[in-house]
């Protein structure tokens, strides 16, 4: 409930603004999980808006990343890269095993994520 009020909240609608959000969250969250975080935010961020669906998407394409580190690598350390360059690279990274198959994994997360970043 508290990511769905945030993502209203229409005094903090830029996208650096999402980005810090997303990354607080993702402090908070491998803290949790005794996951260390490798974090790098680089290049000169626009003030550019984005309305409450973009910012819900980004968070939860984060989340869910973030989720399947926990839930399937058996990472110890996570690397998170935000970039701007002419437009937003976000990359995640983790030291961890990986999955076996994709087909092992009938979930519907990645795909959930690949629809999000498409709209």
């Amino acid at each position: 409930m508290r990511e769905l009020l945030w993502s209203m909240d229409t005094e903090r609608r830029s996208l650096r603004d999402t980005v810090d959000h997303c990354t607080l969250y993702t402090r908070s969250y491998l803290t949790e999980h005794d996951i260390k975080l490798e974090l790098t935010v680089t290049g000169d961020w626009p003030d550019l808006p984005l309305d409450p669906r973009q910012r819900r998407d980004l968070f939860l394409v984060v989340k869910e990343a973030l989720h399947n580190v926990m839930k399937h690598a058996n990472a110890s350390t996570v690397t998170m890269t935000w970039q701007w360059s002419n437009g937003m690279d976000l990359v995640i990274q983790d030291d961890g095993i990986g999955l076996a198959s994709t087909t092992d994994h009938a979930g519907n997360g990645l795909s959930n994520m690949r629809e999000r970043i498409r709209n």
